[in-house]
């Protein structure tokens, strides 16, 4: 399961106007990423209860590194934009 988001933010929603207007949105985005997120941690656990090759261990590892980081991008514009409102 993912990690909850920090200082208290909640963890991004789906943005109901991306799917009616055919739209990528900034939050539409960030909850693709969480999602996507724990979906890659749940295939990491997998493969290493089932011993995969070190290899796919370590593609998935960079995989939820790279996920990671763009949360914690969209994490840092959302506390940006709160503080300038």
């Amino acid at each position: 399961m993912p990690d909850p988001a920090p200082a208290g933010l909640g963890p991004p929603e789906h943005d109901p106007i991306a799917d009616e207007q055919d739209l990528l949105t900034v939050a539409e985005a960030a909850a693709r990423l969480h999602d996507e997120l724990g979906e890659s941690r749940a295939r990491l656990a997998a493969a290493q209860a089932d011993e995969a090759p070190a290899g796919r261990i370590e593609a998935l590892r960079g995989r939820i590194e790279a996920l990671e980081a763009g949360l914690q991008r969209y994490e840092q514009l959302r506390r940006d934009r709160l503080r300038q409102h």
